[in-house]
């Protein structure tokens, strides 16, 4: 039976992310369509490498800033990053909560 997900914040689990810093906490997944809704919280002076998007992303920031090369968002800004492209890394220097939906095949970009 179809019916709503509902995530509460009482029952919050964040995961780390894989980098120093930055966890994520999954709201919703939808595999058949490589997409995922996520929180993002980056503590104060974090960092999340550059990567390219398997799809459209879809970036909110709820609070704090964030700083993708000289471009700085801060609480209530938002952008969208078209499949295909690639940015980052980003920053924070305060620390900052993001409301991100993309795509589940995004990659980490290793620079040499």
């Amino acid at each position: 039976a179809l019916g709503p997900t509902l995530r509460r914040q009482v029952d919050a689990e964040w995961q780390p992310s894989g980098f120093d810093g930055v966890d994520i906490r999954k709201l919703f997944v939808d595999a058949a369509n490589d997409r995922q809704t996520v929180l993002v919280r980056m503590r104060p002076g974090s960092t999340f490498p550059t990567h390219v998007h398997g799809g459209n992303e879809e970036c909110y920031v709820i609070e704090g800033d964030l700083l993708d090369g000289a471009v700085r968002m801060i609480s209530g800004d938002y952008v969208c990053y078209p499949g295909g492209t690639h940015h980052g890394p980003l920053s924070t220097v305060e620390g900052c909560l993001l409301l991100v939906q993309s795509s589940r095949s995004d990659e980490v970009v290793h620079l040499a």
